[in-house]
This record gives C-alpha cells, sequence and structure tokens, in this order.
C-alpha cells in the first residue's frame, strides 16, 4: 500500500479499505501519525495550553493530534455507515479490528483508539442487526 490512500482518505475521499490489508494501512497510518507525535514537546503538554482560546498558537502540534484522531474517527465511521447491508457493514467493523490490532502491535495506541472510539460511537453502537451478524 502507498501513501496514497491515507492521503485519499485525509482528503475525505472514499476508499475501499477492504482491499488494503490491515498490516499495510496499520504501517501506513503509523508513519504517518508518528512526525505529528514526535513534535508534541513537553511543555506542551503540561500547559494545557490545548484548552485555550490561542491553542492553535500555543498548542499547535497536539491540535493537530487531536484533528488525526478525530479525521480518523469519523472516516471509520462513515466508511461502515455507507454501506447498504448489515452483512457489508460487519465486513468493515471486523476489518478494522483487525487494523486496530495491527496498530496496537506497532505500538501506535493513537491510531488503534481512533478506529475504538468510531466502533463504539452512538452512529455504530445501535446497528443491532449488524453487530449480530458479526458476533
Amino acid at each position: 500500500m502507498n501513501k496514497q490512500i491515507c492521503c485519499k482518505i485525509e482528503n475525505g475521499d472514499f476508499v475501499d479499505i477492504l482491499k488494503v490489508k490491515p498490516n499495510d494501512f496499520a504501517s501506513q497510518l503509523t508513519l504517518r501519525d508518528l512526525p505529528v507525535f514526535q513534535r508534541i514537546t513537553a511543555e506542551e503538554l503540561m500547559s494545557g495550553a490545548w484548552t485555550d482560546k490561542s491553542r492553535n498558537e500555543l498548542a499547535s502540534n497536539i491540535v493537530e493530534f487531536t484533528y488525526r484522531f478525530n479525521m480518523i474517527c469519523l472516516w471509520c465511521q462513515r466508511t461502515i455507515l455507507s454501506a447498504e447491508k448489515a452483512s457489508k457493514r460487519a465486513e468493515y467493523i471486523e476489518h478494522f479490528l483487525k487494523i486496530a490490532k495491527a496498530l496496537i502491535l506497532l505500538n501506535n495506541i493513537h491510531g488503534c483508539f481512533a478506529i475504538i472510539s468510531a466502533l463504539l460511537s452512538q452512529s455504530i453502537y445501535r446497528l443491532s442487526k449488524t453487530w449480530d451478524v458479526s458476533f
């Protein structure tokens, strides 16, 4: 898998994630998250500035990392909800769980939690027929 898939996701384009191996996707996502994570300074974390009105100047790296989290989370939700049939939604959920597992193995807790948060969101959690198919 190349960087183009992550770029498409970041731009909000549809990507059939089922055609991408979970390990490949997890690796690319980790490569995209890592530089942002590495730029976060101790001062940024300790200041709590990401809650201030001037957060974009005082805690820009935390703001960007938070944006990435939300983008991944919302993309997962949108992908699952785009499927009309419960069986297809279940397929997406199972695939996202495999990606989350691969992210944990890469120590990318941020990416894993973004996916798990999407799966636990009200819009996905309420899909009882889908969860019945999955498990």
